[in-house]
């Protein structure tokens, strides 16, 4: 058994810390560093290429697309496939969708809008 003297020792020794070190300090900017009066302005970014606007331009085709080649080209699964031709495409963008069947293969489109001229 300890003592109560003992144990205030202990309790004032974990008390006594050692002083925190000094913050270092703040790092500068990335552009500090590499600014120089001939240094060029970033290139604008291309614009993210989504698999909704490959797969709205692989159905604007005039041969349309048919499932399995939305399916290889986006990763998605059949049923997923069908499900973003049914919901995104024909009811949140409300385009129109074709469904062309021929010869035992079904192929969907978005028919083109056509000028009279």
């Amino acid at each position: 058994m300890t003592t109560k003297t003992e144990q205030t020792t202990a309790i004032a020794a974990r008390k006594q810390r050692k002083p925190k070190a000094a913050k270092k300090a703040p790092r500068k900017q990335a552009a500090e560093k590499t600014a120089t009066p001939t240094s060029r302005k970033p290139e604008p970014k291309a614009p993210r290429v989504t698999k909704q606007a490959k797969v709205i331009e692989a159905l604007s085709r005039p041969e349309g697309a048919t499932i399995t080649e939305i399916m290889e080209m986006t990763g998605w699964q059949e049923h997923s496939v069908r499900g973003f031709i049914s919901g995104a495409v024909k009811k949140k963008l409300g385009l129109t969708v074709e469904r062309i069947t021929e010869d035992g293969r079904t192929t969907y489109r978005i028919p083109s809008v056509q000028s009279e001229g």
